[in-house]
């Protein structure tokens, strides 16, 4: 019984998943919508951001695109309402999602025509970036405003979006695919980089140094105590 009802719940929580993820992929192909996404990496390989989408409205009555994220990520993720330049919809604020809950977070279904797409995973010393955005179909591009913002907690070696520092954006154009792509490179969790270690034994060293000085200088007071006292006597 334990065992139906397990499989029952991640079925569901499948479909959820689903669910948010073909909305996203609608809003894309009706062309008419915003997608803004912002995501900072932490050197613990989880990630912290927010996702804003939103469709053009004709009047403030109308809620716009309504996104329910997975029941079983509500820890981790809020949805608040979002209302900006003639846009409405859902905004989204996550914190410290693994890369497997972001994956499920913005998975969408091998099938889908059009949309947006994107995945982290580590390989070694690297992060690796990769994702997709169809915008080839959409009906109305003056109104496509799709944006996207990863930030890394080391170097980025390679990218074929706008790189300042350790960020790397992309302003999708529409009437296109736009393929994502981005490579950084930083010490796996619980591993110190080779600089690190270098430090740590410099810094051991350097202590062990202070404590033979320290000893030798008592030692040689005591030394010079009881020859003091001899020649008193």
């Amino acid at each position: 019984m334990s065992t139906s009802a397990g499989r029952g719940g991640r079925r569901l929580l499948s479909l959820a998943g689903f669910a948010f993820a073909v909305l996203v992929v609608g809003l894309l192909a009706g062309g008419c919508v915003r997608a803004r996404v912002a995501i900072a990496v932490s050197n613990s390989d989880l990630v912290t951001g927010e996702m804003v989408v939103g469709v053009v409205v004709q009047s403030d009555k109308e809620p716009g695109s309504v996104l329910r994220p997975p029941a079983d990520l509500a820890g981790k993720i809020r949805a608040e309402p979002y209302r900006q330049d003639g846009y409405a919809g859902t905004r989204l604020l996550f914190t410290e999602l693994t890369f497997d809950e972001l994956d499920r977070l913005m998975k969408t279904s091998a099938d889908a025509p059009a949309g947006m797409q994107f995945e982290l995973r580590r390989a070694g010393g690297l992060v690796v970036l990769n994702g997709r955005v169809d915008l080839s179909g959409v009906p109305n591009p003056d109104q496509a405003d799709v944006q996207l913002r990863f930030s890394f907690p080391g170097t980025i070696i390679g990218t074929n979006g706008d790189q300042q520092g350790e960020t790397v954006s992309w302003i999708v154009e529409p009437g296109r695919v736009t393929e994502l792509s981005a490579t950084a490179r930083y010490a796996e969790p619980g591993t110190r980089s080779w600089g690190q270690w270098v430090l740590l034994l410099g810094a051991m060293a350097g202590s062990v140094v202070v404590i033979i000085a320290m000893l030798a200088f008592y030692a040689h007071r005591r030394f010079a105590g009881k020859l003091a006292r001899e020649h008193t006597r």
